[in-house]
């Protein structure tokens, strides 16, 4: 059996539901890969995993752990500057006594991954604006906030990519950029058709294509997407394009929840790469999980392609 048949655990490791792992010990994990896993957790690093492989990176958990992990065991290595660029960082984690940290707090990566709330709660931090407008969750309360200890100044090219698109209608008149809110994870095709007046720069349709949610995609079929951005984008699973834009969206019951309609779709995706690319190339699919895994290895590629295809048909 090739490479290309087989399961890359490593790849497994890092991007596999936590909930997965804690169920199944007894697979062949990758430690370092898992250190990767943005839902790593201490009740996995302190699990006895017999057939695990490599050692914990303390300098990766610290990135993803969750800060409830960091205040009951504050005695782990942590890294300070990698817990600055964790998305749940919190302000209240500074003021924690750890021990056996390495490293230093960063307030330019603090306010770039911080949790909104805390800023609107502590003002006075030395927040940097800067990085605030690259933060996920920036809002226009926060941007309206008087920041007195802040350094730096707003950028509206950066807000635009990041801000949400409930801002956006809330208050049109601002200093929009059409072009980073077309690249923005939140864009909504309610934006698109607003009257901007103070907006600069034009829509980018690739980049629309290439962030926009699968319900919009569903909703409005007939925009004018771009079909290769559309394959790029990390919302809509590879297959799925065809499926909604051409003759399988009729076989489709539109009295079905979108997310049943999403369900399907992920799941036709797995089964089509895997009988593309093989299992090895699949390994790091974000919607791949033990029960596909282990449905795949028990009846083979071709007999649960075949199936899925009978699902779609069905519905």
């Amino acid at each position: 059996m090739s490479n290309k048949d087989e399961w890359n655990w490593s790849c497994i490791s890092e991007y596999i539901k936590i909930e997965d792992v804690i169920n199944n010990p007894n697979r062949t994990w990758d430690r370092d890969s898992l250190s990767y896993n943005k839902n790593i957790c201490m009740d996995v690093i302190n699990m006895d995993l017999p057939n695990a492989i490599g050692e914990w990176n303390w300098h990766n958990i610290s990135q993803y752990i969750k800060m409830e992990d960091v205040i009951e065991y504050p005695n782990e290595k942590w890294n300070k500057l990698l817990l600055s660029m964790n998305h749940n960082i919190r302000v209240h984690i500074r003021r924690i006594d750890l021990p056996n940290a390495l490293g230093r707090w960063s307030w330019h990566n603090i306010s770039q991954y911080i949790k909104i709330e805390d800023v609107i709660s502590n003002p006075n931090e030395k927040w940097d604006r800067e990085s605030l407008c690259d933060n996920e969750n920036i809002t226009m309360e926060v941007v309206n906030m008087n920041l007195p200890n802040g350094i730096g100044e707003w950028n509206w090219n950066s807000i635009s990519r990041y801000i949400k698109m409930e801002d956006v209608i809330k208050y049109p008149d601002e200093r929009w950029d059409r072009d980073n809110l077309s690249q923005n994870n939140n864009i909504s095709l309610e934006v698109v058709h607003m009257d901007l007046p103070n907006a600069m720069g034009e829509w980018d349709w690739y980049h629309i294509s290439s962030n926009v949610r699968m319900e919009e995609l569903i909703r409005y079929p007939n925009e004018t997407w771009h079909r290769e951005s559309l394959y790029t984008n990390e919302f809509i699973p590879d297959s799925t394009i065809d499926i909604i834009l051409s003759e399988y969206r009729e076989n489709i019951d539109e009295r079905l929840e979108e997310s049943r309609i999403q369900s399907l779709i992920r799941y036709h995706d797995i089964l089509s790469c895997v009988r593309s690319q093989g299992k090895n190339d699949v390994s790091n699919h974000k919607c791949l999980s033990i029960d596909i895994i282990d449905m795949i290895d028990r009846v083979g590629i071709c007999t649960a392609w075949k199936y899925d295809i009978d699902i779609i048909c069905i519905y």
